[in-house]
């Protein structure tokens, strides 16, 4: 029996020492795996913040296939997250989708509301790159509701960064702005450099669309500054492009190329294709700008592949824009008409009235919930105690306020209408002279056929599809104008004199639209048209700081014998009067002199 217990002993220390070793060697395993796992994350996060990309994508799915396989959670969720980012940051945005689809089903097993915030905000985003704003608004405003009991939560900033992108999508010039800079005061508040410098961009888009572009290039400034204190180039690049857009709207197209080109040659060193196509986009609209329409349109089909399968359908929409423009110059009919109709196709899917309408609500849901509770609470008390007179001085307040709306409805609606057909009297016997005019051109296969084609096409695109709105740009209208005197100075040939005259800041001036070639069109049709020997026409445009002068002098033909007034000399003038009656009420002058030789129209509009 003893020998028995002794070897029973024996055995079980045996056991002992096996299970021992067998348990040190799975703590061993897991502690490798663990380890293998975070050099794999640390790895791929460093590289994405470097702008790094190359081995990404091996580094993350190595790390969920062990995380699938081994770990917990928590180290799942780590994975998808970081997926759902770099599949993004790539422009894969269905695959961005996707990974953060399943980075939210592991947020909301874990409970935690930060993680789960962020899990609806990267899902948010592919909607937003895809145009598909309405879902976008959804999943951010989830984002945001989900923290809004935890007010040092660290991703806050990139929340209304992306919302005041979403606002910027929508032209919203107020709310794009509150967001970005809320974002920038949290980021700012942060003390990280690469977050303020990622907000500051956002924030300068914003600026622009608010017409701040000075304050705008200070920020794109520091932007770049910072990239170069980071070491970031992608950041640097991303500034360089922004600032390169805004030059070219302001007109100094020399100084965008040179942002273009920079960022060009940096991205020689560090390939990106989003970046290469936004490069090449702004190397085509300037090139296009400085009349190089070879070059443009070369730029151009480049870019527009890459866009096609790679750009947000936002800036999507701008592409084929620019190749209405582009093709237009070139000759290429047929393709301008291709890319307005693709640009119309976006343009009604992407920013319809129902789309504007479903984000700015749901904004409005959040602004209650967050910022107005306690007043709300305040008006329900007020309303107990209260009630009766608050229903009576509401009654009357909806009464009245119905009152108002049916009353601007009918003058709108009226006005509206009244607006449409003096536009539709503008330019009918215009466009039948420059039709027989090019007929004669043909016919003797003059080589100023294609400029008047190019001239006639430029103002009829500006007749039928940017006077669309309440007010337009004082230089655009005034180079349609240059577009019509050159029009009629080949028709006239040597036997006119055109003299025009230009003062003052017209770039960051506004006017109503098809407010001034009525004037010039009389002048030829009843005036400059009639002489039969050499006759002369004077313009000048001046802008003041709180007014707006166009004057126009013409000759006119002598009458011999009785004078004759023609029925049809001042339907111009009547049109000119009665617009800026709708559109001017009290701030505008018109002086009118028909002296000896000469016909005169002084116009002065008081701007706001």
């Amino acid at each position: 029996m003893v020998v028995l217990h002794c070897r029973c002993i024996k055995i079980y220390l045996l056991l002992l020492i096996v299970c021992t070793g067998s348990c040190q060697d799975i703590l061993a395993q897991n502690q490798q795996d663990h380890l293998y796992f975070q050099q794999c994350i640390d790895s791929a996060e460093y590289l994405i913040q470097s702008g790094k990309f190359a081995g990404v994508e091996e580094l993350l799915l190595n790390a969920t296939q062990l995380a699938e396989e081994k770990l917990n959670n928590e180290s799942k969720l780590r994975c998808y997250t970081d997926l759902a980012g770099f599949y993004y940051s790539m422009l894969r945005y269905h695959d961005a989708l996707k990974m953060a689809r399943v980075q939210l089903k592991f947020a909301l097993l874990i409970s935690n509301d930060e993680k789960i915030a962020d899990a609806y905000n990267n899902i948010s985003l592919p909607y937003h790159a895809m145009g598909d704003l309405k879902q976008a608004s959804v999943y951010l405003l989830k984002a945001i509701h989900q923290i809004e009991g935890h007010p040092a939560a660290k991703n806050r900033y990139k929340y209304f960064t992306n919302l005041a992108s979403i606002f910027i999508d929508l032209g919203d010039q107020k709310n794009s702005l509150y967001y970005a800079k809320k974002a920038f005061d949290l980021a700012t508040s942060k003390k990280d450099n690469y977050l303020i410098a990622k907000s500051l961009i956002n924030l300068s888009i914003s600026e622009v669309l608010n017409k701040q572009p000075a304050q705008a290039k200070i920020h794109l400034q520091e932007v770049i500054h910072l990239a170069q204190e980071l070491k970031n180039t992608n950041l640097a690049i991303h500034a360089q492009l922004n600032l390169g857009d805004l030059y070219n709207q302001e007109g100094q197209y020399q100084q965008a190329l040179k942002y273009y080109q920079t960022s060009a040659e940096a991205l020689k060193q560090l390939p990106n294709t989003d970046y290469d196509m936004y490069v090449l986009s702004g190397l085509a609209s300037t090139y296009d700008h400085l009349g190089n329409h070879t070059l443009a349109k070369l730029y151009f089909e480049k870019m527009i592949p890459l866009a096609k399968q790679y750009m947000t359908k936002n800036d999507l929409m701008e592409s084929y824009q620019l190749g209405v423009k582009v093709y237009e110059k070139v000759g290429d009919y047929q393709q301008a008409l291709a890319m307005q109709r693709e640009h119309s196709r976006l343009q009604d899917s992407i920013l319809n009235a129902s789309t504007q309408k479903v984000v700015r609500e749901l904004e409005a849901k959040y602004q209650l919930s967050n910022k107005e509770k306690t007043l709300a609470q305040q008006q329900l008390q007020l309303k107990e105690k209260n009630r009766l007179i608050l229903l009576v001085l509401i009654a009357m307040v909806l009464l009245f306020l119905l009152m108002c709306v049916v009353y601007l409805v009918y003058r709108n609606k009226h006005q509206g209408i009244q607006l449409a057909l003096l536009k539709a009297q503008i330019h009918p016997h215009f466009l039948f002279n420059t039709l027989n005019n090019l007929y004669a051109l043909s016919m003797s296969k003059s080589s100023e056929a294609p400029d008047v084609i190019t001239s006639l096409s430029d103002i009829l695109r500006y007749i039928l599809y940017e006077c669309n709105v309440p007010m337009i740009c004082l230089e655009r209208e005034i180079g349609v104008i240059e577009q019509y005197l050159r029009l009629e100075r080949i028709r006239f040939e040597t036997n006119l004199d055109i003299n025009f005259y230009k003062k003052g800041n017209h770039k960051q001036t506004y006017i109503a639209p098809l407010l001034l070639l009525p004037l010039v069109e009389n002048a030829f049709k009843h005036g400059v048209s009639k002489q039969l020997d050499e006759a002369w026409i004077h313009l000048s445009s001046e802008v003041y700081e709180q007014h707006y002068i166009f004057k126009i002098a013409n000759s006119k033909p002598e009458n011999k014998g009785k004078q004759t007034s023609s029925p049809y000399g001042h339907i111009g003038l009547a049109n000119i009067y009665k617009r800026l009656d709708i559109l001017y009420p009290k701030r505008y002058k018109i002086q009118v002199s028909d002296e000896d030789g000469q016909f005169i129209v002084l116009l002065k509009l008081f701007l706001k």
